[in-house]
C-alpha cells in the first residue's frame, strides 16, 4: 500500500494532503503480514485450497470452437497464487463478472 501511495504523489502531488489522510487512516491494515493473515483467517474451519488471488474477468481469456460455443482456454496472470478460502476466488470473479447496471443496483 506504501508503495502505492508514493507511485501516487508522484504522478499527482496535488493529490498529496488526501493520501496523507489515507495513510494515517489506513495504518498497518494493508501491509503484506496483515494481508496474508487476513487470507489465512478466511479458511478457519475450511480446508484450504489453491486460489488465483485475481481471478476477474480480463484474467480469464477463452476460445471458440468450430460449433460456436464459447471454451475456457487459459487463466492467466498467477502472481498472487495461494492456499485459501475456496470462497476468496468466486467472490471476487462473481463482483467483477457484474455489469456496471448490476453493480449499482447491488
Amino acid at each position: 500500500m506504501q508503495k502505492h501511495l508514493r507511485i501516487m504523489r508522484e504522478m499527482m502531488p496535488e493529490l498529496s494532503s488526501q493520501l496523507d489522510v489515507i495513510e494515517r487512516k489506513t495504518g498497518t491494515l494493508f501491509t503484506q503480514s496483515s494481508f496474508m493473515q487476513m487470507r489465512k483467517d478466511t479458511c478457519k474451519g475450511n480446508h484450504p485450497v489453491l486460489c488465483h488471488g485475481d481471478i476477474w474477468t480480463p484474467n480469464i481469456l477463452w476460445t471458440k470452437d468450430d460449433e460456436g460455443i464459447f471454451r475456457l482456454k487459459v487463466i492467466v496472470d498467477w502472481q498472487f497464487v495461494h492456499l485459501g478460502s475456496p470462497l476468496e476466488d468466486l467472490v471476487l470473479f462473481f463482483h467483477s463478472a457484474l455489469s456496471a447496471e448490476s453493480y449499482r443496483k447491488k
